[in-house]
């Protein structure tokens, strides 16, 4: 199904939000977050992949604005895919 990914992608968000607001467990999060993570990297990467097809130019102000935002985003991803500390995990700092 086409939305799937999308679907999932905010499924994570929506469990994400739960855990900030203590309304949801830590480990739903990360049992919702994995079955999102290849999802949103498969998405990334068709982004990537379709935006490289349509030849960009590359001199344009703008489309190195949005060369950046999507090496943060993946740059973001490989960072929040690797395990954190056990002291990170106890929930949002208030």
């Amino acid at each position: 199904m086409p939305g799937d990914g999308l679907r999932r992608g905010v499924d994570g968000e929506w469990f994400s939000l739960r855990w900030l607001l203590r309304r949801e467990p830590l480990d739903a999060v990360l049992n919702a977050a994995r079955g999102t993570h290849p999802l949103i990297w498969l998405g990334l990467a068709g982004l990537v992949v379709s935006g490289a097809a349509l030849g960009p130019d590359t001199s344009s102000a703008l489309v190195r604005v949005k060369l950046l935002a999507v090496l943060v985003v993946g740059v973001n991803g490989v960072a929040l895919g690797r395990p954190s500390p056990p002291s990170s995990a106890g929930g949002p700092r208030r």
